[in-house]
């Protein structure tokens, strides 16, 4: 086969290219139901398919590169490479369906996301792999068909893309089977192939291949593999014997069966209905009828809610009707009922209507309302949850109606998630009715009115039960009374209305454009995924900042791209113009998707799931990128054409289009909504033909310049899908996602301004790490802007000094007092009631002794103090301390307990922790002035402290020590030695590492980046955080080189072997190592601005090597990295230290250039190729008399070195980013810094009272163990 020429111009291999996409759609269609239905259907779901898809493809093109000489010749034979697509799908299809196999989750287990997302990476891997694959190959198939061959492959293939989408919605709607529609949609890829053959020979294969899927489809192997394909799906939940059939609706595909004599319902990878189930379903109606005893009219809505309407029915003088998120499934259900179990539904009202549609045009009043929907972890079920919905049920409710909602609460503990997910349901039903009464328990239930009849009394509401007639039969009244304790209703109402109070006015309503339920439902469920809490806490974090953080971080991320380009482009101009192109085919990509995504949220909100109309939707959106390619195609084709002006002018349509949608989309009607479709995909497609042509202008090949179009487009596709899915949407709601891609596509119109030149390329990958390090550099500045935006109200002072005070009391009464704070301003404290005549108090630190800043920065803390003065207890409940500082004061606070506070030498014998000094002297000083002004602001007592000066002397040996080490080391390079400089190392390990611990960490990086150094003054803290930085900045890196304690020992360790034994690596394969450091910092400092700084400072070991001596260089980590030193010269330093890559970063900007000392980078063993290399640790060994030129290395030493680099670097990321068990963080912590989060204190008298009343058994249970000391002192 050759090349497809200009004088061979035909339409053929354009419909074969097109039969491609047809292809992929229809498969991407089947793909994606399947992909839902064992994803569970949520959002992590959603985004993990699309981001995984996309993923896929951009790997797929940079595969298609690989064979540059086929695709130049031509790519012969590429015709034949349709047939691909069927063992594609076919693998693809039995990956997916076996997933949780793969992943290890049971079927009946939540999936985590952590693990859900490589998995999903595997699973969507071979069609969207072979589709990237070979859109690159058709590029160089069809290089002699006008002037932009990859934009002809682009638009056709999404040509045949859009009819796959519609063919695959039609097929779907009318009842065929999804192994129906791929084989059909192979035999249009078959057929097309028969139709570019040009002889006999060639035409035979497709057309008996055509004839071979028609014979199987013809002969039911489509429908064999079906039921084939049903059982096995069955089977991954309940024994394949009981499978039965299945049927499919426009939301969902259900299969059924009878098992242990119930009728059970599987969709979505889980059991959705079990009938009868009748325990579940007579609480849930005595529950509710005992708020509404005088209900006639009852409408009930939510899945799986059959059999509380049968229960219901019971009673004769009931009328029910049954709404379903999905219209369809109750009457098909109905009619699958074995006649038996039916028969109790026969004057069950099945309207058959979208809930929402049926609550707008039907009049007929309720007396009660029963909304029994799961926790919104998919935006279809939020419309379910939202004030707009409140309002629909209020207007068909009778005056005294009620709505009783289902939601998660909790037993006796309740994290920040699932008080969050309370609260917004307990605001938004407020802002609906003026009542509300909750149920308490794992699941809660939440009734609301307008009538104050409501009642969370178990008495009252037994009584009601037992007064209606036949109820008893139902549910006996006297079980309503374990439903109801008391304690717990005070315990979740206090977690809700103390995570309402924190957060401003409005934070916790749940709209329809701002999905706050389904947010907390996302939150839950990452928590509850086992390992993957870290996703919890980064939608958290991302919660309770501001979106002004998103702009700003888009508008700093532009600064620097323009400040990059300054800087190279006089030497590296032409590629810095592909990195633009590059830039702009990342944001539309990503801005695309984000548009569909945005757009399908409304749809789905309105209209419900989009098992269905997947399809449908991207077909339009589709449509449009063929529409808008093809124009913008015909523009370039002009002779006068420019791309850079053309590429403009879509931008700011696009961006015009942007803020049209920001302003109105909301408001719009389905229809209209579907329409924009066409627009959003006009305005993007037609962005790449100007791309394609600014890379062919600078002599990228059609398959080259097909290849970067499809990685940089799909690789944005990839962050839109993630980010808008996960975060801007669930977060920041419709119109705040909208406007933040409006600022997304105006930052890249500057690009397009300035021309540049072509030029000498240089070296591939140190362009693309300077490149890489400036989005890095960025983005930490990003990391930075959002933690100076977060604002963790639900974290007040105010609440965690209560629920310190009230944990440290335990069941005692706290009374609260008012008193007059050091400031000036009344404040309050507790008086605790101990039963006796002394009383002991609870006051806040700050209060009294103002802000004490420890080792991390400021501390407070809530102090226990008896009537006589003594400390009963202390609980530092906000601090930036690291957990190895938390570990070593643990001990050393308990042994505070019973030092008064009210004597003046008390406090003043008291020695601090060696290794922890300054915190712990920070902790004296807090209980020293807090004590001193508590007892004469409140108590009226003088105690003389006030006028006793601190005992420990404000002097430092060891700052005396570090700064003459320091100006030594300056001193010293001027003339550099070899045993001058050992000594002078070996004082360094001993006086700056043993002695002193001057160890330079991340923990001091963070503290700095993140503001919270402290002010200028003599102490350890503003050395290390501030002098040494300060002091890359003005004479280069001379800390790692000289002043480093680890690095040190790694040096003299490496000097014991001698050279010739020793592993040298090649430089440039070691740059690729020596690069780790900086992405190490990145992610690092990700993880501490977005999650928890705890897990980073527990990720880096210099931040305790020294802290302990010598019990910290006995771990196995450091004795790994110190193992490895001897071979590889300063291991940890060039491939892995995170701080020292941060002074690196600071030593570029030295300001005193012209007087550092020139280096030899051709004699230097650590890696240096160059002089002003980014990472030379100016340790002047290259200086030195003796020095020579090194050997080349050897590449086995090189790739070795690449994998210990990885997999250490590896291990200290998931470090930083999984959470370690809840055992191991317990014990390393001082404080808990939760909103809500928090154990409920049980009332022993109470428990015993209801024994006595019989409400509660005294027998002891079944299964239990007892707890283990270790475990009792890690519970919350």
């Amino acid at each position: 086969m050759t090349v497809i020429s200009g004088e061979r111009k035909t339409w053929r291999p354009l419909v074969l290219i097109a039969s491609l996409g047809f292809f992929a759609l229809v498969a991407q269609t089947l793909l994606f139901r399947e992909f839902l239905t064992v994803y569970e259907g949520s959002e992590f779901g959603l985004a993990s398919f699309f981001a995984s898809w996309l993923l896929c493809l951009a790997l797929g093109a940079l595969l298609g590169r690989l064979p540059r000489r086929y695709a130049a010749a031509g790519a012969p034979g590429f015709e034949w490479l349709g047939f691909l697509y069927l063992p594609a799908y076919v693998l693809q299809l039995w990956l997916i369906s076996n997933s949780r196999l793969l992943a290890g989750v049971h079927a009946y287990e939540l999936f985590p996301f952590w693990k859900m997302l490589p998995v999903s990476l595997l699973a969507n891997a071979p069609v969207s792999l072979t589709t990237g694959f070979l859109f690159v190959l058709a590029c160089g198939w069809i290089s002699g068909q006008g002037r932009f061959p990859a934009t002809r492959v682009y638009t056709w293939e999404t040509a045949g893309s859009v009819l796959g989408g519609i063919a695959a919605t039609i097929a779907l709607t009318v009842g065929l089977s999804g192994e129906t529609c791929i084989l059909l949609a192979m035999m249009v890829v078959t057929s097309a192939m028969a139709l570019q053959a040009q002889t006999r020979k060639r035409i035979v294969v497709p057309v008996a291949m055509t004839l071979l899927l028609l014979s199987v489809l013809l002969s039911g192997g489509a429908a064999r593999w079906e039921q084939r394909n049903l059982v096995r799906a069955w089977s991954r939940i309940l024994p394949s014997d009981a499978f039965e059939g299945s049927f499919t609706t426009p939301q969902a595909r259900y299969l059924y069966g009878e098992h242990r004599k119930q009728f059970n319902v599987i969709a979505w990878e889980s059991v959705t209905e079990s009938f009868p189930e009748t325990e579940h379903a007579s609480e849930m109606a005595a529950v509710c009828l005992a708020q509404a005893p005088a209900a006639r009219d009852i409408l009930v809505i939510g899945p799986g809610s059959l059999p509380l309407c049968r229960r219901l029915l019971e009673m004769p003088d009931l009328r029910i009707t049954y709404l379903h998120p999905d219209p369809e499934y109750p009457s098909r259900l109905m009619s699958l009922l074995p006649s038996a179990q039916a028969a109790g539904l026969a004057r069950l009202i099945l309207p058959g209507a979208d809930i929402r549609r049926f609550l707008d045009r039907d009049f007929q009043p309720f007396d009660l309302v029963i909304l029994n929907i799961p926790d919104a972890a998919a935006l279809a079920l939020n419309r379910y949850s939202t004030l707009e919905f409140y309002r629909q049920i209020k207007s068909r409710l009778t005056p005294n109606g009620v709505v009783c909602a289902r939601f998660s609460g909790g037993e006796n503990y309740m994290g920040d998630e699932t008080a969050g997910l309370g609260a917004s349901l307990v605001y938004t039903l407020g802002q609906v009715f003026s009542h509300l009464a909750l149920k308490p328990g794992d699941e809660s239930w939440l009734a609301a009115s307008d009538s104050d009849f409501l009642s969370e009394d178990s008495s009252v509401l037994r009584q009601r039960l037992a007064a209606i007639p036949g109820a008893e039969a139902i549910y006996p009244p006297e079980g309503l009374m374990s439903l109801y304790p008391a304690d717990r209703i005070r315990f979740q109402w206090q977690a809700y209305r103390s995570a309402i109070e924190a957060q401003p006015t409005g934070y916790f309503l749940n709209t329809d454009r701002h999905p706050k339920a389904s947010l907390y439902s996302l939150l839950l469920a990452g928590k509850a995924s086992d390992g993957a809490a870290w996703s919890s806490r980064l939608l958290n974090r991302l919660a309770h900042t501001s979106v002004w953080a998103l702009w700003l971080a888009i508008l700093v991320m532009a600064l620097l791209r323009m400040l990059y380009r300054r800087r190279r482009a006089s030497a590296t101009s032409e590629k810095a113009s592909v990195y633009d192109v590059a830039l702009l085919l990342t944001s539309v990509g990503w801005v695309g998707l984000s548009l569909s995504l945005a757009m399908m949220f409304l749809y789905e909100s309105r209209e419900g799931s989009l098992f269905l109309f997947v399809g449908l939707l991207s077909a339009l959106f589709m449509l449009g990128l063929v529409a808008g390619s093809l124009m913008a195609n015909r523009r370039l084709e002009r002779p006068d054409a420019n791309p850079r002006s053309l590429a403009a002018v879509l931008l700011g349509g696009l961006a015009l289009f942007i803020a049209g949608a920001a302003a109105g989309l909301s408001h719009l009607p389905a229809s209209f909504l579907i329409l924009l479709f066409l627009p959003a995909g006009l305005f993007c497609g037609a962005l790449i033909p100007p791309m394609v042509a600014l890379l062919q202008a600078r002599g990228f090949s059609s398959p080259t310049a097909g290849g970067v179009v499809e990685l940089f487009d799909n690789l944005g596709g990839v962050l839109g899908g993630f980010f808008t899915g996960l975060v801007l949407l669930p977060v920041y709601g419709v119109e705040a996602t909208l406007l933040v891609l409006l600022a997304l596509v105006l930052v890249n119109l500057p690009i397009l301004g300035r021309r540049t030149t072509a030029e000498a390329r240089g070296d591939p990958w140190d362009r693309f790490a300077r490149a890489a390090g400036h989005v890095m550099a960025g983005l930490m500045l990003v990391f930075v802007l959002f933690t100076r935006f977060h604002h963790p109200a639900a974290d007040s002072e105010l609440i965690l000094f209560e629920k310190a005070a009230r944990k440290m009391a335990a069941d005692k009464t706290l009374l609260l007092k008012k008193g007059l704070s050091i400031h000036g301003r009344d404040t309050g404290y507790f008086r605790v009631d101990e039963g006796g005549e002394n009383p002991s108090w609870i006051y806040r630190s700050d209060d009294y002794a103002g802000r004490i800043a420890g080792y991390g920065g400021p501390m407070s803390a809530a102090v226990w103090v008896a009537g006589d003065g003594r400390l009963k207890s202390l609980a530092i409940y906000q601090s930036r301390e690291t957990p190895a500082y938390n570990r070593m004061l643990r001990g050393w606070l308990e042994a505070l307990k019973g030092v008064s506070l009210f004597q003046a030498e008390a406090i003043a014998k008291i020695d601090g922790v060696s290794g922890a000094t300054m915190t712990s002297q920070a902790v004296l000083e807090l209980l020293r002035k807090s004590g001193s002004s508590f007892a004469g602001l409140v108590l009226g007592r003088q105690t003389g402290i006030s006028e006793v000066a601190s005992s420990r002397a404000a002097f430092s040996w060891s700052l005396v020590f570090f700064y003459a080490l320091m100006l030594g080391a300056l001193l010293v390079r001027r003339h550099p030695s070899r045993w001058v400089r050992k000594v002078f190392l070996l004082s360094v390990v001993i006086l700056a590492g043993a002695l002193f611990n001057l160890q330079y960490s991340l923990d001091h990086v963070i503290s700095l980046l993140l503001g919270n150094a402290p002010s200028p003054s003599w102490s350890v803290a503003f050395a290390m955080i501030a002098i040494v930085p300060l002091g890359s900045i003005l004479f280069g890196n001379v800390y790692c080189g000289w002043l480093c304690p680890f690095g040190a020992i790694q040096e003299w360790l490496g000097d014991l072997v001698p050279a010739r034994r020793r592993w040298t690596p090649p430089k440039t394969l070691w740059r690729f190592a020596r690069h780790m450091k900086y992405v190490l910092l990145f992610v690092l400092l990700a993880s501490a601005a977005m999650m928890s700084r705890a897990s980073v400072d527990e990720a880096d070991p210099l931040t305790r090597v020294f802290i302990q001596f010598p019990k910290g260089l006995l771990s196995w980590g450091l004795v790994f990295l110190l193992a490895i030193s001897v071979f590889f010269r300063r291991f940890w330093c060039r491939n892995l230290c995170p701080a020292g890559a941060f002074l690196s970063l600071l030593g570029d900007m030295t300001w005193l250039r012209k007087w550092r000392p020139v280096i030899h980078p051709a004699r230097c063993d650590m890696g240096v190729r160059r002089v002003g290399e980014l990472d030379c640790l100016q340790c002047d060994r290259c200086r030195m008399p003796n020095a020579k030129p090194v050997s080349r290395g050897q590449w086995l030493a090189g790739l070795l070195l690449m994998v210990l680099a990885l997999v250490s670097a590896g291990s200290i990321a998931r470090k930083a980013w999984m959470p370690e068990p809840i055992s191991s963080v317990a014990k390393g912590r001082i404080c808990e810094r939760s909103g809500v989060g928090q154990s409920r204190n049980l009332d022993a008298s109470r428990i015993r009272q209801l024994i006595s009343e019989n409400q509660l058994s005294d027998r002891e249970a079944l299964y239990y163990r007892p707890a283990s000391d270790d475990e009792e002192e890690d519970a919350p």
